[in-house]
């Protein structure tokens, strides 16, 4: 495997363990099988899913705390 898919995978791995919670491993193969633009595709989905979940958490947290500040 080259670089590039090389750290496309790594990539692709980090995210999905962030996202789900849990450690994924992706088999060296199965990244073989996809063309290079497919994993990028891949890629920047997964990290726009994390952005999403990121800007809802602060969003979340914000109101947590602008209610908390109203009850005090």
């Amino acid at each position: 495997m080259d670089e590039q898919r090389e750290s496309l995978k790594i990539e692709i791995e980090a995210l999905l363990n962030r996202l789900g919670g849990k450690e994924v491993m992706i088999d060296s193969k199965m990244i073989e099988l996809f063309p290079t633009e497919t994993l990028e595709g891949i890629l920047e989905g997964l990290r726009k899913k994390a952005e999403q979940i990121n800007e809802d958490h602060l969003e979340w947290l914000v109101g947590l705390v602008d209610g908390e500040k109203r009850g005090s």
